[in-house]
């Protein structure tokens, strides 16, 4: 069954994701591209002229996300900016989807927020543009 983005939510997670705080009111959200790299093991010694390929190492790539400015919501963010740079650790992010289930899905990752910008139009809401480098594997865990 199909369902919409409406009831999603994003939280994050200082200590290890023990406790889960929700980042604010998220209008769009686009989800990690995993990329696996490509690795030449081609040879000299090949019996015929085509490449060969391995997977790699896999990249959890960026997952981004569009909050509506509130000062609480973009201070959060800011404040997360350097807080896995300076301690050296990542933080837990946890995205809940809308499944319409008991238990909702949801997707747990660590990384850190790498990147964060905004708009600020003359006649509509102002937004900030947030983006998560994943590092490491992700959790999925489906909803029942």
């Amino acid at each position: 069954m199909a369902f919409i983005g409406f009831g999603c939510d994003i939280q994050i997670s200082t200590n290890g994701g023990s406790s889960y705080a929700t980042f604010g009111q998220v209008t769009e959200l686009t989800l990690p591209n995993f990329k696996v790299k490509d690795v030449d093991n081609s040879n000299i010694q090949m019996a015929n002229a085509w490449r060969t390929f391995q997977g790699g190492l896999i990249d959890g790539d960026v997952i981004k996300f569009k909050l509506i400015f509130a000062k609480a919501n973009y201070n959060t963010v800011l404040s997360n900016i350097r807080l896995s740079t300076v301690s050296g650790s990542n933080v837990q992010f946890k995205f809940i989807f809308s499944d319409i289930v008991t238990t909702a899905s949801t997707l747990v990752v660590s990384g850190f927020i790498n990147g964060l910008g905004g708009m600020v139009p003359l006649d509509d809401m102002i937004t900030c543009d947030v983006s998560i480098k994943v590092s490491g594997q992700p959790t999925f865990t489906q909803g029942t």
